[in-house]
Order: C-alpha cells, then structure tokens, then sequence
C-alpha cells in the first residue's frame, strides 16, 4: 500500500514558499486526518497558494482538502517533477486517458472535445442546443413504443422488434439516476407485465424445481413487442415470448429487474403488491436462490457461453435480493422464513464475489486487481480462453453503475474495492473507446469486409488471437458510465476531489468523440450461415448516420466502400447506431457533468436557474424546451 505521507511531504518540498517546519505540520496535518488534509496545520501566510487553487470546506480554521486534490494542482504546477508519480489510487493516470485524434478531425463538436479548461453546463447546453447530437430516448419512426416504456435495443438496426430486460432496465435505472422517475416506472411496468405472464410464471416456477433445466427455458430476458389495438387502432404495446432458442439464463438481467421494481416501490410509490402481491418479486427472488446464482453459469451482460460464473451476475442478484428483502421489509410484508431464506442466499452470494472476485478490503489495499470469471477449467477456457488475461472483464463496470454497490457487502463495496473493479475496466481502455474483453471476436477487426467467417456476420474466423495485431470492437458505453461515476464521486466530496473531476472530464470528451462525425457507408459482405456456411452470398453496404450514439467501434485494415486493403487502419462505426444503453449513459454524463461543472466553478450545483435543469432534461427526454430557441 502507498505511504500518502512521504509523497505529500515531496509534494510540499516542490513549493518554494513552503519550509521544512511546514513540511512536519503537514505530516501532523495526516495523521490527525485520514480524510483530508487540515490546513489549520500550516501557518496563515503560507496556505494561500493552496486554499486558493481549489474549492475547500470552510468551518473557521479548519479548512480541508483531499489528497487527490492537492496531487492534481500540483502536477499541473509542477508537470516537470510530478508527471511521473502514480496516483494514490492507482489508476491508470490521468493524462493517459486520451482521445484518438482521427476522431476529433472534422467533429463537429471538436470545440468542446479539445476545450483547454473543463466542459460546464453552459457546454452540454450548447451541444444539445447544436442538435447535431439527439440523446433522448424516444423512437424516431411510426410509432410511440418508447414513450409507453417499450424500448428496443437500438433504432439503427434490424432488431427494432425486439427488447431485452438487461437494456430496459439500464435505461430505467438511469432515469431514476437523473430524476426521471415517471419515465423510470412506465419502463418498469412494461417489464413488470412481462415477468407477470402466466408462461413466464410457469418458467420461474419449473427452473426454481429443476435449476438444470436448459437455459432457453429460463424466464425470458429477449421479448418481441406486439401492438395492443382496439378497433384497428394501436393504444399500447405489449412484450410477448420470443419464441427461439436463445440464451435466456441471463441471471444479470434478473438481477437489474429485481434491483429497479424493488427501488422504485420502495421509493416512489411503484405498487407491485396492486399488481399482484409482490408475487414476481418473490417467486423471482427465490428461483435465484433455489439455483444458487453465486454457483452457476450463465450467459451474462454480452450473452456468451454459459461456462462461466461471472462476478457481475452475482453482484446484481446480490443487489436485487437486498433490494426486494429492504422493500419488503419496509412494508412489513415478509415472514421469518422468507427473511432468513433471502438473508441466507445474500449472504452466500457476498462470500463467493468477496473471496473469489472482489478482493477483500486488505487485498485491495495492496493491488489486487477485480476479476469477471472464475478461474476453474472448462471447455470454453480450453477452446479460447488462453490466458490469464481473458478473466479480465468490463462487465464488472456494472457493478459501479447499474447494480447498487451500497447493497452490495456488509458495508457496501468499499473506496478500496471500487478501485480494485476499476483497475481491471482501465486495462481495457482501447484507443477508442473500452474492450469488453481481451478476446472478444463479437464484430472485430475487419468484420464486415472478412471473406472467410463462421458464426454467420459477427465473427470473423482470425478473431481468436490467431493474428498477432487483432484488435477487438471497442465499445461506446464505459466512457460515460464513467464520466458519471466520478463526476459524482467528485460532488460527494464537496467540490475537493479535483483528481476525479478531471478524470471524469477526460472521460467525457472521449464520449463525445464517439458520437458519429459524419454519414458513414461501409460496404459488407452478406452472410447465411444456415443455407452457406461461411460463404458470401450477398455484397451491400451498411449506412450510418452523423450524430449518433454508438454501440461500439471496429477497426478496419480494408476500405469501407471497396474491401481493399488499406495502408492504415482505421475505426469504424458499427451498424448498431442509436444504442439505448449508449445514450442513457450519455444523459447521465451530461447530467452529473452539468451540476459538477457548477460545483468546481464555486457556484451551488442545487441552485441551477429552473430553465437550465429543465432545458437540459427535456432535452434529453426528446421534448421542445427553451434552449432550443434562437
């Protein structure tokens, strides 16, 4: 574990105006606070320098600023002595989190990505303003599905007919994040009805008697949507079974259902006991237990292979069983032995992610790095899984941004742990945007244009590491998730820890990179893999719009219009444009971005003219609001 005293007694020696007696006050300054530096330690002629480069909590002469804070300003006023030092968290450093500059060429919104001091309120305005960018929710096209809480997983694609729990909980969960709570309950209403079928029923009901039971008969987390019509008049839609084989063991998923219904009854007044006495929370919550989720594949946040029992599907099962044990506690609607029997199986769940994934709180003081996977042989390692790197996993943001980490851990994952998940995700930070994993073949290098495939469109045979300079897709998603993440990390400390607001900034300009530049038309080489395996049959092009959200990046070594091979790659837009998942990242990016903006600039962040914090949601709600006028 790094010792923070002697670093800030070097730290104290690079300002001239400050001597050695300054320096032991300093040190004294530490050891009476753990939290925080007290400047009441050092002399009145000597702390002005520092109580006037930052924001400080001021309660007469004990005036406190973090450690972070005091690392930030003094590696940039002194880049020469300090641009080598680690941070006390150990993640990786800040000026290595950067934009690729092929993204920024001809951006429209290169002004705000290379701004030289941080993006504010009055910038997300602006960009939304532009409206280059459209991050709201609502379906472009015929219908209103997504303003009755039916959310596709992406408009730019042929699945427009089909949803997943997983995405419409993101969004849900979001949208409570940023105070959307109507829009949060209509979502999770929708999904409510799903689980409430009586085949969705029957499902939870025969797994929770036979866990074995094969994982396209598992409670559905994909449903195709259906038009509620009266008298040839669409007035609703529904979610109804889809019908194929598909990998429903999705134990994640579950997990965010249970964590966002429970929330939101407990809360704000979403009433499951109404709709059918809590039933589906219940049953639901007891076939997780009935096949110990902390013991068992499944398929996960990408819908891989089920070999695995991966840390980010425990956690949200950990989070939704807390989650409906509290509300329904809260509503005295729970027996002795349905306490215990949640209680024990949150209790099993915390003792394998805490011994086996997440270090505990002394490992992680001395680095231990979080894992995905568990490390025990099977056929998938073996057949591609070969080596130690592939444990690593991005997934395990979600325990920082979708699951609750407050109900995850006697106390909650701690500071300590949160970073130890962190260093894993960093490992994966690509040149645009986050790897999902190391030996992801999902749509990588050259997908489109690959004229040997197998696994029809998606998988192009060299993914495999089989070529020593593949490049997995990089996906769109993590940056946001954590520019809110540490742009909130940095309004919990009062406006001193300066280190996570700059982070969070970096974070945020590469998100904005991300959004399409301009129209895109890649050629693609069409694919049946059922009539022809591996053979092209059909050559088109794929066309993607300027201003949209991404799902995730590849990277291309051919022309995107000719298939030829190119002197230098390049990264490509996917063809899965105006990703839901993407832009509910995004508005809580811009939300959080916007109120730490206000906090750093020493103004109160609950004291936004009403117009702003209006403009800026329904914004991002889709609706008209003021800031669109001239």
């Amino acid at each position: 574990m790094i010792n923070p005293v002697p670093r800030l007694a070097k730290f104290a020696q690079a300002l001239s105006r400050l001597d050695t007696d300054t320096i032991e006050r300093v040190k004294k300054a530490y050891e009476k606070s753990h939290h925080g530096y007290k400047l009441a330690f050092i002399p009145r002629d000597k702390r002005t320098e520092l109580i006037q480069a930052f924001p400080v909590q001021t309660q007469a002469e004990d005036r406190v600023i973090s450690f972070a804070g005091l690392e930030s300003y003094l590696k940039n006023l002194y880049p020469d002595k300090f641009s080598n030092l680690n941070n006390l968290s150990g993640l990786t450093p800040i000026n290595q989190i950067n934009v690729l500059s092929s993204m920024v060429t001809n951006h429209p919104l290169a002004k705000f990505i290379t701004k030289q001091k941080p993006l504010f309120l009055e910038d997300y305005l602006s960009i939304l303003k532009s409206g280059f960018v459209d991050l709201s929710i609502l379906r472009k096209g015929k219908d209103n599905r997504t303003s009755l809480g039916v959310l596709e997983a992406s408009q730019g694609n042929s699945h427009g007919d089909y949803v997943w729990t997983r995405d419409m909980a993101a969004v849900a969960l979001g949208k409570l994040d940023i105070g959307q709570v109507e829009y949060a309950k209509k979502i999770a209403e929708k999904l409510y009805q799903a689980y409430f079928e009586p085949a969705q029923k029957n499902r939870i009901s025969q797994v929770s008697t036979d866990p074995n039971t094969e994982a396209h008969n598992y409670p559905h987390t994909k449903f195709k949507v259906e038009p509620v019509t009266n008298e040839d008049q669409i007035i609703d839609y529904k979610l109804v079974d889809y019908d194929d084989k598909w990998g429903m063991k999705q134990l994640d998923a579950y997990g965010y259902f249970l964590t966002l219904t429970a929330k939101l009854a407990q809360d704000h007044g979403f009433d499951t006991g109404k709709i059918d006495n809590n039933e589906t929370l219940i049953n639901l919550s007891k076939m997780l237990i009935a096949i110990k989720y902390w013991n068992t594949g499944d398929f996960g946040a990408w819908e891989y292979p089920e070999h695995h029992q991966r840390a980010s599907s425990i956690a949200a099962c950990i989070s939704g069983l807390k989650a409906v044990k509290n509300y329904l506690s809260s509503i005295k609607h729970i027996d002795d032995g349905l306490f215990r029997e949640l209680d024990k199986g949150i209790t099993e769940g915390e003792e394998v992610l805490f011994s086996e994934r997440i270090p505990r709180h002394e490992e992680a003081s001395q680095g231990k790095q979080a894992l995905e996977l568990n490390q025990s042989g099977s056929e998938f390692d073996n057949h591609k899984l070969q080596h130690q790197e592939r444990y690593k996993d991005a997934a395990l943001l979600f325990m920082l941004c979708l699951s609750d980490p407050s109900l995850i851990g006697t106390n909650g994952v701690s500071e300590l742990q949160k970073n130890s998940i962190l260093k894993t995700v960093y490992d994966l930070m690509g040149d645009v945007g986050f790897k999902r994993f190391p030996t992801d073949e999902y749509m990588g290098m050259n997908w489109t244009l690959s004229s040997e495939k197998h696994l029809g469109t998606n998988y192009p045979e060299h993914a495999n590491n089989q070529v020593s300079n593949y490049k997995p897709a990089e996906w769109c998603l993590f940056d946001p998730y954590l520019a809110g993440y540490f742009y909130k990390k940095f309004l919990d400390s009062k406006g001193t820890d300066i280190e996570s607001y700059l982070r969070a900034d970096r974070h945020a300009r590469r998100s904005l990179a991300q959004i399409t530049k301009t129209n895109y038309k890649i050629f693609k080489q069409e694919y049946s893999h059922e009539d022809h395996p591996g053979k092209c049959i059909e050559n088109g092009f794929v066309e993607i719009p300027a201003g949209e959200a991404m799902e995730h990046y590849w990277y291309s070594t051919k022309s995107a219009e000719t298939g030829e091979p190119l002197k230098h790659g390049s990264w490509m837009p996917g063809e899965n444009y105006r990703l839901n998942w993407t832009k509910i990242a995004l508005q809580q990016m811009f939300y959080w971005g916007s109120k730490a903006g206000v906090m750093f600039k020493g103004q109160n962040p609950n004291g936004w003219h009403e117009d702003d914090i209006t403009g800026l949601n329904l914004a991002m709600l889709g609706q008209k609001s003021k800031i669109y006028k001239s």
